[in-house]
């Protein structure tokens, strides 16, 4: 078995799904387009305590990820985008404060 494989039927999808995702590893599944999501969660340390200051949170984070993806070499990022699938994946990025600290709760509350 591949690494692959693993993702048909392991237990992040839902059961009535499992049909689906094995059509469409195989190319059976008729007339569908699927739009890939990556989820992008970091620690960003230039974020401001919202309890502090009084700046437009939701402006600075955006100027904070456009600054971090402006590094990136453009070069191997459109090398890396020519591949069809890449071209139809959609990036969500998440800058968090305190990602530590957020994954802590988190297996607190399991």
């Amino acid at each position: 078995m591949n690494e692959i494989e693993l993702y048909e039927t392991c237990g992040f999808l839902d059961p009535e799904l499992i049909d689906i995702a094995r059509q469409y590893k195989t190319n059976q599944l008729a007339n569908t387009k699927v739009r890939l999501v990556c989820q992008v969660i970091y620690n960003e340390n230039k974020l401001p305590n919202p309890t502090e200051t009084s700046v437009d949170l939701g402006e600075y984070t955006k100027q904070v990820i456009e600054k971090r993806f402006s590094s990136f070499p453009n070069s191997t990022i459109l090398a890396f985008g020519k591949a069809a699938v890449v071209q139809r994946i959609t990036y969500i990025v998440f800058p968090v404060r305190d990602l530590e600290g957020l994954l802590e709760l988190f297996l607190k509350t399991l």
